[in-house]
């Protein structure tokens, strides 16, 4: 259904002025944007925020201004059709905007939507900070499916770029997260991370270089147990520690749960479940477009 700016409740109606996201806007765009420019974007994102759909007719009639929502939809328009924003002033906006820490941990992941027939895929950063990720750099990605070393790497290096590898504390990943050369790019700036491997993954030992499944190194391992080997192993030639937790499946059932990190494999655990943190934040309603 379709909402009349008259059938809105005022508690729904939004002003740049009401609250200082105008200014914060303005002291980071100032120099790029106009007044008015800016304002259209503060009551177009509270609008987002309260009306929780990305309708630009709904977006409209949400906007408290003397304009008539058809001139308020215009201006939405001309401003989605026509302006190309630089994504960059964007992530710089919202790392300024996140409390400063010594350092930060990372997490990594894709999103996967498809609105009509066209799939989207995009390769996503996002930074830890009480229980939450938030998304600080994404990068649309050329096809379906699993990104590439090249890809990773590439994110990686923008994010060097603006905000520079010495703010990192962890970086956290699932299993489709893998590979040799991206693993070595990441040996080779210091990041640490843990991820997880897959149970069927060979382990060498670096004493003999026998090979071996990951089970084998946590023989007495039970559910709910948590472990790591005191020595560096390799895995696709690359060194590492290896660590493991019995968890409960999704069909309830205990599994291993094998975790790869460039250092301190004790709290590599601890810093794995921060990965599912980038789940929990919201996105607005894409299905009444």
């Amino acid at each position: 259904m379709m909402l009349q700016s008259s059938q809105l409740s005022p508690i729904f109606k939004v002003n740049h002025e009401d609250t200082t996201l105008f200014l914060i806007l303005h002291q980071h765009f100032g120099s790029y944007f106009n007044k008015a420019r800016i304002k259209l974007m503060s009551m177009f994102i509270l609008s987002l925020v309260k009306i929780q759909t990305v309708n630009f007719n709904q977006l409209s009639n949400a906007f408290d201004s003397s304009s008539k929502s058809d001139s308020s939809l215009r201006r939405i328009q001309r401003f989605v059709a026509s302006y190309i924003f630089d994504v960059d002033l964007i992530s710089r906006l919202l790392y300024s905007l996140i409390p400063k820490e010594v350092k930060h941990g990372l997490t990594m992941d894709r999103t996967n939507w498809k609105i009509g027939e066209t799939n989207v895929n995009i390769l996503v950063i996002g930074i830890v900070y009480e229980g939450l990720a938030f998304p600080i750099l994404f990068q649309m990605m050329p096809k379906f499916g699993n990104s590439n070393c090249a890809a990773r790497i590439a994110i990686m290096e923008k994010y060097n770029a603006l905000f520079g590898f010495e703010t990192i504390d962890y970086r956290v990943a699932d299993r489709a997260f893998i590979g040799q050369k991206w693993l070595e790019y990441l040996n080779l700036n210091s990041i640490k991370y843990p991820i997880r491997i897959r149970e069927n993954f060979h382990v060498y030992k670096t004493k003999n270089g026998s090979k071996l499944k990951a089970r084998w190194f946590f023989p007495k391992l039970k559910l709910g147990d948590f472990s790591h080997h005191p020595k560096i192993v390799y895995i696709n030639n690359i060194a590492r520690y290896l660590s493991a937790s019995v968890i409960k499946s999704k069909t309830g059932q205990p599994e291993f749960q094998f975790l790869i990190s460039f250092n301190n494999p004790s709290k590599s655990k601890d810093c794995y479940k921060k990965r599912w943190q980038i789940d929990h934040a919201v996105a607005p309603k894409v299905n009444d477009v």
